[in-house]
């Protein structure tokens, strides 16, 4: 994928992701519940970021998530 990402909120990516939840914290529970059960998605999340206990993710990390999903950038990102 050579489309360009951008640092998103996890907030915003999550509501990309699992846009059909019923609510924005059910759509985070999702996407935690997603990264948790998968280990090598955790892993590669991990090791492209030096601080995993903040608000966002940085455009690595938001390319990964959108490949691992199979979501297409351009749609997602405007």
């Amino acid at each position: 994928m050579n489309l360009k990402c951008r640092t998103m909120y996890k907030q915003d990516v999550a509501n990309i992701i699992f846009g059909h939840a019923a609510s924005a914290s059910a759509s985070m529970q999702a996407l935690r519940r997603e990264i948790k059960r998968c280990r090598e998605l955790r892993q590669k999340l991990k090791s492209l970021s030096s601080n995993d206990r903040v608000h966002y993710y940085n455009a690595q990390q938001v390319q990964l998530l959108f490949e691992h999903f199979g979501i297409n950038t351009e749609d997602a990102l405007f």
